[in-house]
């Protein structure tokens, strides 16, 4: 009892903050000038040859002839036209300085995204702590990844936090306008949208939809037309089998691969098996989301879920896309310190288990020495998992009092 009372004093956190802090910035200086030569190489070049094209006034969506493509660089774009529009500024610049803006605007809206989330958290935190959950975060493992592949998740952690936020403040032309954004970024966060309509938000939806299609007419509807799912981007790049995937659909499926080896067979199984998982996950998320306690830490796990969702549920989730589970690790961790906190004798098995999910992965994520998940996709199962439990327990306890 003495040193978890020494370990929460306010003069050991301030501590504990500032020595995470000096090791966070130089852990992330050094990965900056680690990939500081990555300008030439992928993902970014792929991004700004795209943005080039796109400036210019062309399809990036449409083959090049031979000897007309950039080395390195795919010749159809597998991103959106909004992307685009927000990578093409950069190539005014040269390659190494547009992308050096590119990555150190990733760590800028990450932090923004993170802080904006914790100040969301009722009773607030105190400056130490979450300067802590801020420092632990920017060491993590999916972060260096973004650095690495010159990723943009931050973006989409940042525009769906503020739509949460401004949702949960009543402001829904703003909260409306921010998931407009990420889905015009990355289609696939305009699953929030769910949780929108589960808890009734019609405004906000209203103003998504206008949002999104005025985003759409503003870059072009010609290039959402060209869009490659129906041509090059065949269904092989989904299943490609790779140790930094994170969806479902190509893990399932790289799992059936090593136990049939029938291909036909395979191709069923993997569907059958991640549909199913794909209706507990559904499942989860209708129950969390009907809840009736509305208060922040129960609702911030209930948005730390639906970005867990997101990122299992659509088949193009990389390893960078777990920054999207940020928000899941940080309010089980409250929820779990402050039930651990009112003094119980013992911590139920459910708070339990969850804090070692949320502990195990987290230590994969931040030390290099322990060996990564393989595939990815348990990361994001586990803490999906851990969050559930907390949210559960939560509500008892909201119910008991």
């Amino acid at each position: 009892m003495e040193i978890r009372i020494a370990i929460f004093e306010p003069r050991s956190r301030i501590t504990l903050a500032i020595i995470l802090a000096i090791i966070s910035l130089v852990v992330t200086v050094k990965r900056f000038d680690q990939f500081a030569s990555r300008y030439d190489d992928f993902d970014f070049n792929h991004f700004y040859g795209w943005g080039s094209r796109y400036r210019s006034g062309e399809d990036a969506w449409t083959k090049l002839e031979e000897g007309k493509t950039p080395s390195g660089v795919p010749r159809v774009c597998n991103q959106t036209p909004a992307l685009l529009a927000a990578i093409a500024p950069l190539t005014l610049l040269n390659p190494r300085p547009a992308h050096a803006v590119w990555i150190i605007a990733q760590i800028v809206f990450l932090v923004l995204a993170l802080w904006l989330l914790m100040r969301e958290i009722g009773p607030p935190l105190d400056v130490a702590s979450g300067a802590m959950f801020i420092a632990l975060a920017l060491m993590f493992g999916s972060v260096r990844r973004i650095m690495l592949n010159a990723a943009f998740p931050p973006m989409l952690l940042l525009s769906l936090v503020i739509s949460w936020k401004c949702a949960r403040s009543n402001r829904p032309a703003v909260g409306g306008l921010f998931l407009a954004i990420a889905a015009l970024l990355k289609l696939y966060p305009i699953a929030l949208a769910g949780y929108y309509l589960l808890r009734k938000r019609w405004s906000l939806l209203g103003w998504t939809a206008g949002f999104f299609a005025v985003g759409v007419v503003a870059t072009g509807i010609e290039n959402w037309l060209q869009l490659p799912l129906s041509r090059e981007y065949t269904i092989s790049e989904i299943t490609r089998v790779s140790a930094n995937h994170v969806a479902l659909l190509p893990s399932v499926y790289a799992l059936c691969a090593r136990v049939a080896s029938d291909g036909a067979r395979r191709w069923i199984a993997a569907i059958a098996v991640t549909v199913i998982l794909d209706i507990v996950i559904t499942v989860v998320l209708v129950w969390a989301t009907l809840a009736k306690a509305n208060d922040s830490i129960s609702d911030g796990l209930v948005f730390g879920l639906w970005l867990i969702a997101m990122v299992l549920v659509s088949p193009l989730s990389w390893r960078g896309e777990l920054v999207l589970l940020f928000p899941a690790y940080i309010f089980a961790s409250v929820a779990g310190l402050r039930v651990s906190m009112e003094g119980r004798a013992f911590l139920s098995i459910q708070v339990v288990t969850a804090l070692v999910f949320v502990g195990v992965c987290a230590a994969v994520e931040l030390i290099k020495a322990l060996p990564d998940f393989r595939p990815q996709t348990l990361t994001a199962i586990l803490i999906f998992i851990a969050t559930t439990m907390m949210l559960s327990t939560w509500l008892d306890r909201q119910v008991s009092r």
